[in-house]
């Protein structure tokens, strides 16, 4: 399953948070947020090149 945006993300977390053990939810969510990050970051360089 391939995520296209934060919305998606944000709609698994209830899920993540069912996981049994709390430290796999807080990993998933960092590596999420360092994705969201660098998307951000590509949008916006790619919105100043053009």
């Amino acid at each position: 399953m391939e995520i296209q945006n934060a919305q998606e993300i944000l709609e698994l977390i209830p899920d993540l948070q069912r996981l049994e053990n709390p430290q796999d939810f807080n990993l998933i969510k960092g590596a999420i947020s360092s994705c969201l990050t660098v998307q951000e970051l590509k949008k916006s360089t790619a919105q100043k090149t053009n």
